[in-house]
């Protein structure tokens, strides 16, 4: 009689026991489903953040007079450098390895924080980097560096003939 006693007793416990963790792991499953749901929430709202980012951003590279080449290949090269030197952030500030302080979405140093000059402030740096290269390509490093040093400009008829070329074989497709 004891024993059967004692097993119902254990029983009792067990199923005592079994309840309490099936409670216990319902509340966890309950804030684990609360804390997924609510972060799903939070990766919506920056999604659409980042949408309506990327779009304001497009729109402002695409509305840049400085930039030459204005297609998407242009605006995409743009974003690409914003995402990497500042992950989109307009007022970020940043320190390159020269100690130099660089600002805004495109990292210029002694930029603004304003998007649309940080953006065009950039544009123009890319543009001066696209002829220097056409250039040297046509000349040679030093024969680049030579032109800059006499003329204070990048750009010579080379690089501008085949940029207009460029563009002519973008109206094409």
């Amino acid at each position: 009689m004891r024993n059967h006693r004692f097993e119902i007793l254990i029983g009792g416990l067990c199923t005592i026991i079994i309840l309490f963790l099936g409670l216990v792991l319902y509340a966890d499953y309950k804030n684990i489903r609360k804390d997924y749901e609510h972060q799903v929430r939070n990766l919506e709202m920056h999604i659409e953040r980042l949408v309506h980012h990327n779009q304001e951003l497009t729109d402002l590279i695409a509305a840049q007079e400085t930039v030459h080449c204005s297609d998407d290949e242009w605006v995409r090269l743009i974003c690409a450098i914003i995402s990497v030197e500042s992950s989109g952030n307009p007022n970020a500030v940043g320190i390159d390895k020269s100690g130099q302080v660089n600002i805004g979405l495109m990292q210029i140093k002694d930029g603004r924080f304003c998007r649309y000059y940080n953006i065009q402030d950039g544009s123009a740096i890319l543009q001066n980097v696209i002829h220097r290269s056409l250039s040297a390509y046509n000349m040679g490093w030093s024969g680049a560096n030579r032109y800059y040093l006499t003329t204070g400009k990048f750009n010579t008829i080379y690089s501008e003939k085949v940029l207009n070329e460029y563009r002519k074989l973008k109206e094409k497709k």
